[in-house]
């Protein structure tokens, strides 16, 4: 983890460096894409709410904002995280139960574990309670079956129906400024309807 921190910081230098008159002494196309992302929407995949902040950290070094992506633990050290002022992307996919019928695999099974898995699904409604901006990911859903049902399963633990789908549309779409062309219902939008005779997450 130092090591790619260090290089990771180490890229960020030689591309500012790069961007301030090091093109003239010599010419690095990665170090020239890199500086010609840094304007768009940047999205970090942290693994892990400990690494969010490594990476929150790390766009203040450098003055980028980047939109975090967690893998659904941010409850841990929510304040700690809402407070860098990142967007979040939260996954859907949630915790597989774990087997613990044979009593010496449950001993396998920290206490860790279960906490997670028990509090995993109310992660988007801490998230939005303490008025964090967020979107889903459906990225590492093993089914995309599962879709629907985990996103029942967040709001039975707390999270608004509206704030849900407001996830999955409006907001990705604002978070990397596409909200002209998607996410909402209107003239001139790329669209996909789904009709259903109750609510989405009934």
């Amino acid at each position: 983890l130092m090591g790619s921190i260090a290089l990771l910081r180490q890229a960020m230098y030689d591309a500012r460096w790069y961007a301030a008159g090091g093109n003239k002494e010599q010419s690095d196309a990665d170090l020239q894409a890199l500086n010609s992302q840094l304007d768009l929407p940047l999205v970090f995949e942290a693994d892990g709410h400990a690494n969010m902040l490594r990476a929150a950290r790390i766009a203040k070094e450098f003055g980028l904002s980047f939109i975090l992506k967690g893998s659904g633990d941010a409850y841990m050290r929510l304040a700690d995280i809402l407070a860098t002022g990142s967007p979040l992307i939260v996954p859907i996919a949630l915790p597989e139960a774990y087997d613990v019928e044979d009593p010496f695999d449950a001993l396998e099974v920290t206490l860790g574990q279960l906490k997670d898995w028990e509090l995993a699904p109310s992660n988007a409604a801490r998230i939005a309670e303490a008025k964090g901006v967020f979107a889903f990911t459906a990225q590492g859903l093993k089914d995309p079956a599962d879709m629907w049902p985990n996103l029942r399963r967040m709001v039975a633990a707390g999270l608004d129906s509206a704030t849900a789908i407001a996830a999955l549309t409006t907001v990705p779409a604002s978070l990397f400024h596409m909200e002209g062309q998607v996410g909402a219902l209107r003239p001139g939008m790329l669209a996909d309807l789904l009709s259903t005779s109750k609510h989405l997450l009934a």
